[in-house]
């Protein structure tokens, strides 16, 4: 019974914490955004590699037109890495 709960709790965990996976429109880079949002687009002004940003840049992610997260900095497949400045609304 213990295992099973325990399974139970991780499994609830699991499906609390969604991803979504974004596409920059223009440039095909994509980036996973740590969190659910369907309705969100993001948009990267450095390199893509393999199609994840890389090098330094400037990561948005907007919602309804409205900017709710940027980075500007450095990234290494598609992961925040070294020298930036984050910001979101959340």
């Amino acid at each position: 019974m213990k295992h099973c709960f325990t399974f139970l709790m991780i499994i609830t965990v699991a499906l609390g914490f969604g991803q979504s996976k974004l596409t920059d429109s223009k440039t095909g880079c994509q980036y996973t955004l740590p969190w659910t949002c369907d309705e969100c687009e993001m948009s990267w002004t450095g390199d893509c590699l393999d199609e994840l940003p890389n090098g330094e840049g400037i990561l948005t992610v907007s919602h309804e037109d409205e900017e709710i997260m940027r980075y500007e900095g450095e990234m290494e497949n598609g992961n925040f890495n070294g020298q930036g400045s984050y910001w979101d609304a959340m």
